[in-house]
Parts: C-alpha cells; structure tokens; sequence
C-alpha cells in the first residue's frame, strides 16, 4: 500500500488559477445573496398582493350585494307596475262594455 502524503500546494499551480477560484466563489457568494434578497422582496411583495386582493374582494362583494339588492328592489317595482297596468286594463274593458251597451 503507497504512503499517503499529506495535501499542500505546489509551486506548479499557478497563481491566477488560485485567484480566478477566488473570485468565482466571491461571485457565486454574491450571486446568491442577491437571489435571496430579492426572494425575499418576492415574497413581501405576494403578501402584500394578497391583502390587496382580499380587500378589493371585499369591496366587490359589497357592491355585487347592493347591485343585488337594487336589481330586487327594481323587480319589486316592475311587479306592482304590471299589477297596476292589468288593474288599469281591466278598468279600460270594464268602461269599454258599458260604452258598448249604451244605445
């Protein structure tokens, strides 16, 4: 079985290679920082719209409510117009009988 050495560096590696890993491990360190910042921005963000979402829901339930309450309030009228429009009709054969009995 072969003597392991231990690991060390030799004057064979040079030294931009050392500095580029550096500074791709810098960026890659930065890199990710700002993903999770800007994660985190994402996420306030989706709150936020969540709760302007409920609100705006909110808001649409009530008018859909009074548009609701007016369309049966309107409906209401319309039936006691129809009703008072046949009281009339009725009124206009009654009258148009008699003037048809009259010599």
């Amino acid at each position: 079985m072969a003597v392991r050495e231990p690991w060390h560096l030799d004057r064979r590696v040079p030294i931009a290679l050392i500095i580029a890993i550096f500074v791709q491990t810098a960026g890659a360190g930065f890199y990710v920082s700002r993903m999770d910042s800007r994660i985190e921005q994402n996420t306030r963000d989706i709150q936020e719209l969540k709760v302007t979402q409920e609100q705006d829901q909110g808001n649409a339930d009530r008018r859909f409510k009074l548009i609701e309450d007016k369309l049966n309030s309107q409906g209401e009228t319309l039936a006691r117009m129809e009703e008072r429009f046949i009281a009339a009709m009725n009124s206009l054969n009654r009258i148009e009988t008699r003037l048809e009995k009259l010599p």
